[in-house]
């Protein structure tokens, strides 16, 4: 959960983040809410940025070949670090400064060991040829789409052959941009939501009136930073069936209390023969 920032009254937009995207559902938004201080849902339209989110990326190498990788060839393996995980699918840009070269790049996985495999294994999610032969221009970046991850690193390597290593710059992954369009009304005090795997997307009438609001100039409201921890509504955090059990279950814990601190009374009060 997020606090947005309250202002004057009209149509805005809110921006999101990688963090949306990764501790969220994704690009379905079925869990996203905009909710005022009374927890009452305000209605949005989610619309697709032309601009890709850019993110930077850190690159190391490793300077110990992983035991996945074929050693009957000369690579260059460099350790990724990504900001989260569970982004969704998204392209990771490379560049160099080299100017004439000739390299086959792989962005993959290291694995563990499991049951099926007793030695560590490397999956290799893209693979591309990168080329450049003209020393008065700058290389082209080469860009390689990658699916999702459980964790956040992932290995580069490049194929050398007798060459020098390949001069590589720090990485960028780009995430499909999304933002919400909302009406907010002044000094309203509200709040981004989202995390939770039980919630149907919501269907708001603002969606007939959709044309007239996209493309509208609107005031951008950048959400602050995310809150894991303070007071926050039941109503917001769990289900509605986990909230009723643990209501209920407190009720009867209260129940038993009350009946020991009774029947203790009653043994107290009887005089004795």
């Amino acid at each position: 959960m997020r606090p947005i920032p309250s202002g004057d009254a009209g149509l805005v937009t809110i921006p999101l983040d990688a963090a949306v995207l990764a501790h969220g559902r994704g690009e379905s938004f079925g869990d996203v809410r905009v909710i005022d201080t009374s927890n009452r849902q305000v209605p949005y339209l989610v619309e697709r940025a032309s601009e890709p989110l850019s993110l930077d990326l850190t690159i190391e190498p490793v300077t110990t070949r992983p035991a996945s990788l074929p050693s009957d060839r000369m690579l260059s393996v460099y350790r990724v670090r990504l900001p989260l995980e569970q982004l969704p699918q998204a392209r990771v840009v490379l560049t160099t400064p080299a100017r004439v070269f000739t390299r086959r790049v792989t962005i993959g996985v290291e694995h563990r060991p499991d049951r099926r495999r007793r030695d560590p294994w490397f999956e290799a999610l893209a693979t591309s040829d990168w080329a450049h032969a003209d020393q008065e221009s700058a290389a082209p970046a080469l860009t390689m789409t990658i699916r999702p991850i459980e964790g956040r690193d992932v290995l580069v390597t490049v194929e050398e052959g007798d060459n020098s290593a390949l001069a590589l710059a720090p990485p960028r992954r780009l995430l499909p941009s999304y933002r919400l369009r909302l009406i907010r009304e002044r000094d309203a005090a509200l709040r981004l939501a989202y995390g939770r795997d039980d919630l149907s997307p919501p269907q708001y009438d603002l969606a007939l009136i959709a044309p007239q609001l996209t493309g509208v100039a609107a005031t951008e409201v950048m959400p602050g930073p995310e809150q894991t921890s303070g007071p926050a509504s039941p109503v917001m955090l769990m289900s509605p069936q986990i909230f009723w059990g643990v209501l209920s279950l407190a009720v009867l814990v209260l129940i038993g209390l009350v009946v020991r601190l009774v029947r203790k009374s009653d043994v107290q009060s009887t005089p004795a023969t």
